[in-house]
């Protein structure tokens, strides 16, 4: 298929570091996502946090389908509302991820979730998936998490579904829906977006088509257990 021979990268090889082992800052974080989402955004500036960014558009999936979307950011009052959302404190990175965007779709197959304070149905009012919906059992589900500090903040969607927590540290776990394994974590949530762009965008061309295969991009991507 079109990922034979092609591995994810091991949790280990996924750290905070430039190539000198210095600490990345907030900005360079930030920067590098946008980087490797920019060959998607037709020239158009992706820093501008203010604004709705909606990256290529896929007429073939619908009139209002995007490869990705960055919503515009949010304010502290608004991250301090999330934390009431969630009955959790958002961790530094996390919180500086939504200073850059309310959210996010990427590849429209991993999300993360932000504040939506008003639902609606008007598909010309793009919005992110509610992290309110998204908590509203996590709790209960997976008490042994939330007492450690975790709350959900998105999902990961191919032929499966997966949980995307953040915990007080702004380490992100990807967690099997099912058995609630440990699949994957990363540093930050910025790093864990990275990670997922640069192994998913060999399965799509720059007019976002997808040139691979379901059931590869799937195996590529979480099957990284025996019960995955």
């Amino acid at each position: 298929g079109h990922a034979r021979g092609v591995r994810f990268r091991p949790i280990a090889d996924i750290r905070l570091l430039t190539d000198c082992g210095c600490m990345r800052d907030q900005s360079e974080l930030a920067a590098d996502l946008l980087e490797l989402l920019s060959p998607w955004s037709d020239g158009e500036p992706l820093n501008d946090r203010a604004r709705l960014r909606l990256l290529c558009h896929q007429p073939h999936n619908g009139t209002y389908a995007y490869l990705h979307r960055l919503y515009p950011g949010l304010s502290s009052n608004d991250v301090a509302d999330i934390e009431a959302i969630v009955g959790q404190t958002v961790p530094p990175r996390m919180r500086e991820f939504y200073e850059l965007t309310n959210g996010a779709r990427i590849f429209e197959q991993v999300s993360i979730s932000g504040l939506v304070r008003e639902f609606t149905r008007d598909p010309t009012r793009h919005a992110p998936i509610s992290i309110d919906q998204d908590n509203r059992v996590f709790a209960a589900l997976h008490p042994d998490w939330h007492l450690k500090g975790y709350f959900r903040i998105g999902g990961v969607s191919f032929m499966r579904q997966y949980k995307l927590i953040c915990g007080p540290d702004d380490w992100v776990v990807v967690l099997h829906e099912e058995t609630g394994e440990l699949l994957r974590k990363y540093p930050t949530v910025f790093d864990c977006l990275e990670s997922f762009v640069r192994e998913m965008r060999q399965f799509w061309n720059e007019d976002g088509v997808f040139t691979g295969e379901w059931q590869a991009l799937d195996q590529l991507l979480l099957g990284t257990s025996g019960s995955a």
